[in-house]
């Protein structure tokens, strides 16, 4: 009789145990698969070229018309980070039309067909010895982005300080901002 309960025991507990196995069980053999997509022309896009000379990063940004495709003026702005800025900072050169805004730089100046090229912007590395050895390097990283120009309801150009510049959502045509279908 004893015997009896402790199988009896041991199945409702095993029973127990199992009920939830359905819902791990389904995570562990379903899986998503993405398909589609939507092919994007901006109409507007930037060449960004650097060039390295000694403790200096210049950099060159050009409105690359694309063989007239570009339709749209852009903003473009610049940001660099540095390994270390208490032993190694960063001070920049900028050009006439670059205007800090927070952590950026921006080009206040619309690029487009008829204002193609940035001024110059430099980053330079402070910090520097001449008892730096053959071989040593340290990494700056330069990134860029570019947006469109909005217009406000009089023609005007939105300066390019403008946080809403910077934050402007893309929305293509049959598809929702949240990404869905």
């Amino acid at each position: 009789m004893k015997r009896r309960k402790l199988v009896l025991l041991v199945l409702i507990l095993a029973l127990v145990l199992s009920a939830g196995i359905g819902s791990a069980w389904a995570y562990f053999t379903t899986y998503a698969a993405a398909s589609g997509g939507v092919a994007l022309d901006l109409g507007y896009q930037t060449v960004f070229e650097e060039n390295v000379v000694g403790a200096q990063k210049n950099v060159t940004i050009r409105y690359d018309d694309a063989e007239g495709a570009n339709a749209q003026e852009v903003y473009v702005r610049v940001r660099a980070w540095g390994p270390d800025d208490a032993n190694f900072p960063l001070t920049y050169q900028a050009g006439a039309g670059w205007e800090q805004s927070g952590d950026w730089w921006v080009y206040t100046v619309p690029l487009g067909p008829e204002n193609p090229d940035a001024a110059p912007f430099a980053v330079l590395v402070g910090g520097l010895t001449e008892a730096a050895q053959l071989g040593d390097s340290i990494n700056v990283a330069v990134v860029h982005e570019c947006a469109p120009v909005l217009y406000n309801e009089d023609g005007s150009a939105v300066p390019a300080t403008d946080p809403s510049i910077w934050n402007q959502q893309l929305i293509v045509e049959g598809t929702t901002p949240e990404g869905g279908e």
